[in-house]
């Protein structure tokens, strides 16, 4: 099973109907939540990024697991989310597999997102995960490719007049108001300076806030952005405080050294 957007066929324009491409995605639990919503609203169908995806990755720590004759559900967390697997086991084989598949291991799975009977990601193949690089690997491919959709098809993230439900850019922009907003209003009533657990805490509390995670999707914060934000502290202050993060396991980096997300609880 291989990482990264790739295109697998390409069929021929009808009228002004645009070619679509089957993508094999890779993906958050965040992502996946955020694609459903309109579903679940009655507003679209089930697009990731503005675009119809024929199959998903995804790679996760495996929290529970019930074993049936021919099914398997689990309930997987990836650090941004929570959510309901269901895998069909077909011969011995699959048994074999599924004999692995343990609370506590990572997995990586592919599959597609149904929301009937209930929103959870229908498995077609599972595997344990060897090495604590391919989960890396994953969160770095996942937010690569949100980048590099956003940027190719940049029609996908604007207003649709057709369409009653905000798009995802029009979400984002006001969610980072509304946060922004309520930030510099905290800021305004802070004191003049921090000290360094006051900091991390206030670091941690940005970014577990629902709106600026909406905001800034699978990307994080840049370093500069924290350090205009906590204008009362320095540079060198902030950077340890997000290195103390990291070691305590709150914070981790996303698309490079200098971007940051938190772990959802």
């Amino acid at each position: 099973m291989g990482y990264g957007v790739s295109q697998a066929s390409q069929g021929q324009a009808k009228g002004d109907r645009k070619d679509l491409n089957e993508i094999c995605l890779p993906v958050t639990i965040r992502a996946i939540e955020l694609a459903v919503l309109p579903v679940a609203e009655g507003f679209d169908d089930l697009k990731f990024f503005g675009q119809e995806v024929s199959m998903l990755i995804l790679v996760a720590a495996v929290e529970s697991v019930n074993k049936q004759s021919t099914c398997m559900e689990l309930t997987v967390n990836d650090g941004t989310g929570r959510m309901k697997a269901r895998y069909f086991m077909q011969g011995d084989k699959d048994n074999k597999v599924c004999d692995d598949i343990v609370v506590g291991r990572y997995v990586k799975m592919f599959g597609n997102v149904r929301t009937a009977p209930y929103v959870h990601f229908a498995v077609n193949g599972i595997a344990q995960v060897k090495s604590g690089d391919e989960v890396s690997y994953h969160t770095i491919e996942a937010a690569h490719s949100f980048l590099k959709m956003q940027k190719s098809n940049p029609v996908s993230f604007t207003s649709s007049p057709k369409k009653a439900i905000p798009t995802v850019e029009e979400q984002s922009s006001v969610a980072a108001q509304i946060a922004v907003s309520s930030q510099a209003t905290e800021l305004a009533a802070a004191p003049a300076t921090l000290t360094n657990d006051q900091l991390k805490i206030s670091i941690l509390a940005l970014f577990k806030e629902e709106t600026y995670s909406l905001a800034k999707g699978e990307v994080g914060y840049h370093i500069d952005e924290l350090v205009t934000h906590f204008a009362s502290a320095g540079t060198g202050q902030i950077k340890n405080g997000i290195i103390q993060l990291i070691e305590d396991g709150d914070v981790f980096t996303t698309i490079d050294d200098n971007h940051f997300g938190a772990m959802i609880d």
